[in-house]
């Protein structure tokens, strides 16, 4: 009985051991996936903070875009100005002798066979067509200067916005990716810590268990030993009596 109940606690110590290890096992693989989740809310906080960054350059092009759009109606108003400008210096240009074509450039008509007589009158009237010729071309170079400009800027524009949807999209992935595989790793965590407290209310119980093995071992061991006792006094106490009973015998016969 008593070598039974040692194998019994033999086992359960090696049970205990097996579990411990188990338990040390659970532990270490808790401790990677809160450093995993530990390493994803930092790449979380850079995700924020790139967010923040590409919102800001949403502003600026948002800006940029009005300030687009304000260049625009300036140069709308502008054109219509100058078209306006135009039209009058092409009235006055008619007025002297010239005349527009289609393609929206002036040229000059042809002279009347019979010259007028006043010649310091028709040097003015060249002159004046002269100078007005100049500030049409000047006024319609700015115009095509003008229009480049703006398509140019419109072309940046696009691009720029081209290039910050894409990383929009980049970034959104990225955040849904690691929003997937943190709520991965935070449920394997949950997993693995209901794992380990129930490992560790086995052990408790195996502890326990064992604990009650022991004192019950050490009950029967110490009953045992006081049965021992108890017979050895009680042997020891026979074997007195029968000294002494001897002894009257012998007394007895001697008289």
């Amino acid at each position: 009985m008593y070598q039974t109940l040692k194998d019994e606690n033999n086992n359960l110590k090696d049970q205990l051991k097996l579990q411990f290890n188990q338990l040390i096992k659970v532990q270490s693989e808790l401790n990677y996936y809160q450093n995993k989740c530990s390493a994803l809310d930092r790449q979380m906080d850079q995700m924020d903070k790139d967010c923040q960054k590409y919102q800001k350059e949403n502003s600026d092009l948002i800006r940029e875009k009005k300030i687009l759009k304000m260049h625009a109606s300036d140069t709308d108003a502008a054109n219509k100005a100058k078209e306006y400008k135009i039209s009058l210096l092409k009235r006055g240009l008619k007025k002297n002798g010239y005349k527009s074509n289609d393609n929206a450039t002036l040229t000059l008509s042809p002279l009347p066979k019979k010259l007028p007589t006043n010649n310091k009158k028709k040097d003015d009237s060249q002159e004046k067509i002269s100078e007005l010729q100049k500030q049409v071309n000047f006024l319609q170079q700015l115009d095509r200067q003008n229009d480049e400009k703006t398509n140019m800027l419109q072309h940046q524009h696009k691009q720029k916005t081209r290039d910050f949807n894409e990383k929009i999209n980049i970034l959104n992935s990225e955040i849904n990716n690691l929003n997937a595989q943190y709520q991965n790793c935070k449920k394997e965590n949950q997993n693995l810590a209901n794992t380990m407290n129930r490992e560790i209310e086995k052990c408790q119980t195996c502890f326990y268990q064992e604990k009650q093995k022991k004192e019950i071992l050490m009950i029967i061991l110490f009953g045992f030993l006081f049965f021992l006792f108890v017979l050895v006094i009680k042997q020891y106490l026979f074997k007195k009596s029968e000294k002494k009973s001897q002894e009257k015998q012998k007394h007895h016969i001697i008289k």
